[in-house]
């Protein structure tokens, strides 16, 4: 008899309160609401007249975990906790209650009990997380002992460092700790189970952000009208009597059902005969659900929004590729430091475990009989370039104590900046007033940011800049504009642009003068570093700046003073005319070919005694060859006396293609119960509420549609088939456009001219035919497809050649093509493009007018 039974077995007495038998079970299912006074069961849930469902809480190792931000840690309540701290958070650790009474045995022993808590704390800041005194600490890590400089071959160890985790604790990471209170010491024994890992905020956090969505359970708005016809006028297609409304009765087996609109969504939880309607941003054109899987929809705006809770969030599409860059010998696994060149110092490969290695046999660390641990080390790459996404470069690095370990990447290109061709000067227009003449500076030290290279040649460069007196008024006003204007590259419009101002009246002409921003009037210079940006009507959108720096030169050309005592100056910087005299002008003049304009990226290690991961992201793709450089810095001052020992290891690099992310088809895999998102280069799959990238599509798809590993796509008259979950595709041309693509039970494409093609690897296969216009569903518990001609003329099939007529939808005149969705309950759902009009069949039988939907209808599908 275990000890437990023991003590029950000698009589204790009740208490009060929920108490579920240890032998026993709730009646599996039931959902189960206590009352009375609150109990704790055994599994840590602290009954306070809540919902508790008893099967899955108390059968499996689900736990009630309280959430605080006080930081109190009450054991006789709950067993897990979630701590929230922000900038400071004092832990306490309250005792149990006492034993009672009834726990005492006859003998005069009674029962000692070991409390176990689980505590996740959250950082919100960086915080300092405060325990009580007394606790018993298991160990947070390890620590590597200081190297010495007088042996270093001499054996490093692994020490113990205590806990609790060293404050400040960052922000945005969790601590996980095992907490046991043993009642016969009167001790809290602590162990870390993990420290500084990046978590998500639990603050108002009331659900598993990763968990399934279902459909919501109550809405917001009914789903139909039935406070209003339908939106056209019915008869039967027998008698020819009228039709009128009726809602479809509920079935013994109950179906779900999704419509969508150009608005949201309507759910129907019993085959077709209620809806609940869920507005959705934007125009929505497709959707993909799964019954307690989750609701998307994709909207013209090329977004794709969930359904949570009973509205529409978005979720982000990240399309961007990532590709590796080979870097030779990055993780100097060769044993030899070639095809890296020394730059300085005298660095060696080693193979030593000291520090400890990083996955390989080798690194790069310094030459100890040098006397000094300072080196560098760089190695030449090449990239394909590209107009956007990013390059990152990565490096493992351990500096000692007094030491910097340092990566440098010396890009080429910076990914959008170009300077002009040196030597080019601009010339400014002739003085014919014989007050002097000077070409401006060369126009290399400007800046054109043009990742596109879209400039042509220069048409203008124009400057004024005057204070002007108002005779009747003693006073002053200063004014200046700079302009440019470029032809564009490819002759598409114009880019112009300027800087101006109008600073009103001063009291003086030096105080005209003062206050010019851009130009310094005197010597016809730039005063402060200039920035132009240019734009092009038409090329919408898009812009180039242009950056003059401070000090330059302006071409000098026309200098005007009025003969009237302390009257009108200006300055005109212009080439208008040919500054010898003639009437042909200066301009358009080409600035020659843009160099690309390198920069230099540099990051840091701000660790010692550890391996850490130093990071450079470039913005823009460079172009051509990249430089990386690795450098190793003594800090310690200590001038070659002993060695401050750095260590590289896995340089490695990757860069990035930045897709088009708007999505342009959604796909539903009930086999693998998973949503598909396509855009026009990837396809994605939803996992834990996020877009993961799977792989590439052919084409910009207009359908998708998914079976296990089959993915069906069309657009136009294109058709493409991957039996492989997307690994590689086949490309079809149909006869006609693709109306309907259907990959369950098999892979169909139904064509607008009514022909209906198997689709396989192979190609196409005519494989029926039927009106004009058809729209084919397919029926799960028959085994059979479902026809309606546009006018409502029902056939069935189970091999889609031999066809067997059925009773038709109801008559309209004015009602558009009609459309149909078998569900597994029986029942036939049918409607009408562009209205709100439904029609209802069970088990094949006579249809009926239903009642008329909110919003008008473009699809209907089973919500399995």
């Amino acid at each position: 008899m275990n000890y437990e039974r023991r003590i029950a077995s000698q009589g204790l007495k009740p208490l009060d309160g929920f108490r579920p038998e240890p032998a026993g079970d709730r009646e599996s299912g039931n959902l189960i609401r206590a009352a009375g006074p609150a109990g704790e069961d055994k599994r840590g849930h602290k009954n306070l007249n809540q919902a508790i469902h008893q099967l899955l809480e108390l059968r499996t190792r689900s736990e009630t975990a309280r959430y605080s931000e006080a930081g109190a840690i009450q054991t006789g309540e709950f067993s897990v906790y979630t701590l929230r701290a922000n900038g400071s958070l004092n832990v306490s650790l309250e005792k149990p209650p006492a034993p009672p009474q009834d726990q005492r045995l006859s003998d005069g022993s009674h029962r000692q009990r070991a409390w176990r808590v689980t505590a996740l704390i959250f950082s919100a800041s960086d915080s300092t997380v405060t325990w009580p005194a007394g606790v018993k600490w298991g160990r947070a890590g390890y620590a590597l002992s200081e190297a010495d400089p007088a042996n270093p071959d001499a054996v490093r160890t692994l020490n113990e460092l205590p806990g609790p985790p060293e404050n400040p604790r960052p922000a945005g990471t969790a601590d996980l700790f095992e907490l046991v209170y043993f009642e016969r010491t009167g001790e809290w024994w602590a162990s870390i189970v993990a420290a500084g890992v990046a978590s998500s905020d639990p603050l108002n956090s009331d659900e598993d952000p990763n968990a399934p969505d279902p459909e919501p359970e109550d809405p917001g708005e009914d789903g139909t009208d039935a406070g209003s016809p339908p939106d056209n006028d019915y008869t039967d297609p027998e008698t020819g009597e009228p039709i009128f409304p009726e809602q479809p009765p509920e079935l013994e087996i109950d179906g779900k059902a999704i419509a969508l609109h150009t608005t949201g969504v309507s759910i129907s939880p019993n085959a077709g005969s209620t809806w609940a309607y869920f507005p959705a941003p934007g125009v929505t054109f497709d959707y993909s659900a799964i019954s307690n899987g989750g609701i998307l929809i994709a909207n013209t705006a090329g977004e794709v929004h969930a359904l949570r809770g009973g509205v529409f969030e978005q979720i982000q599409i990240d399309a961007t590729d990532v590709s590796e860059v080979a870097i030779p010998n990055g993780d100097f696994e060769s044993g030899e430091l070639a095809p890296w060149s020394i730059v300085s110092g005298s660095p060696l490969v080693l193979d030593t475990t000291s520090p400890p290695q990083r996955g390989g046999r080798y690194y790069l660390g310094p030459d100890f009989l040098s006397g000094s641990g300072e080196y560098e080390v760089s190695q030449q790459i090449t990239t394909t370039g590209g107009e956007s996404g990013n390059f990152r470069i990565l490096a493992d690095a351990f500096a000692s104590a007094g030491a910097a370990a340092e990566l440098e990447v010396q890009a080429g290109w910076d990914g959008q900046t170009f300077s002009p061709a040196s030597g080019l000067q601009l010339k400014p227009e002739k003085d014919d007033a014989g007050e002097g003449y000077r070409i401006s500076d060369p126009i290399d030290s400007w800046r054109i940011s043009d990742p596109l290279r879209r400039l042509g040649a220069m048409r203008l460069f124009f400057v004024e800049a005057f204070s002007e007196r108002a005779f009747e008024n003693p006073r002053f006003n200063a004014q200046e504009r700079i302009e440019l204007t470029f032809d564009d590259e490819d002759g598409n419009g114009i880019w112009i642009g300027d800087v101006a101002g109008n600073y009103g009246q001063a009291t003086s002409l030096a105080d005209a003068k003062s206050r010019l921003v851009f130009v310094d009037f005197d010597p016809a210079a730039l005063r402060i570093e200039t920035t132009i940006v240019l734009t092009n009507s038409s090329r919408p959108g898009e812009q180039v700046s242009v950056t003059m720096p401070e000090g330059w030169a302006l071409p000098y050309g026309l200098k005007r003073s009025s003969s009237q005592s302390d009257g009108d100056h200006s300055i005109l910087l212009s080439a208008n005319r040919d500054p010898t005299g003639g009437n042909t002008g200066f301009y358009p003049v080409g600035i020659g070919e843009l160099e690309p304009v390198g920069k230099v990226y540099t990051a840091s290690s701000t660790l010692s005694g550890v391996w850490e991961t130093l990071q450079i992201d470039i913005p823009q793709f460079p172009f051509g060859d990249v430089e990386i450089v690795l450098r190793s810095i003594d800090n310690s001052g200590s001038g070659g006396i002993s060695v401050k020992p750095v260590y590289f290891d896995n340089v490695r690099a990757a860069q990035a293609v930045d897709n088009p992310s708007a999505v342009k088809a959604l796909a539903t895999d009930l086999a693998g119960k998973r949503h598909l998102i396509f855009t026009s280069e990837n396809f994605f799959e939803l996992q834990n509420g996020a877009a993961v990238r799977i792989g590439a599509v052919p084409f910009a798809p207009e359908k998708a549609a998914a079976q296990g590993e089959t993915f069906i796509l069309s657009s136009g008259q294109d058709i493409a088939i991957s039996e492989d979950n997307g690994a590689t595709w086949a490309t079809h041309t149909a006869t006609d456009s693709v109306s309907q693509i259907h990959a369950r039970k098999s892979p169909l494409a139904v064509l607008a001219n009514g022909e209906l093609h198997a689709i396989a690897t192979a190609g196409l296969t005519l494989a029926g035919t039927r009106d004009a216009g058809s729209w084919v569903a397919y029926e799960a518990r028959t085994q059979s497809w479902i026809a309606t001609t546009p006018a409502g003329h029902v056939s069935r099939s189970g091999d889609l050649t031999s066809w067997t007529n059925l009773a038709a939808m109801p008559v309209s005149a004015t009602s558009g093509d009609r459309r149909l969705v078998a569900l597994d309950s029986g029942r036939w759902i049918g409607w009408s493009e562009s209205s709100r009009d439904l029609y209802h069949a069970d088990n094949g039988g006579e249809w009926s007018v239903s009642i008329p939907m909110a919003h008008i209808v473009t699809d209907i599908r089973q919500l399995s």
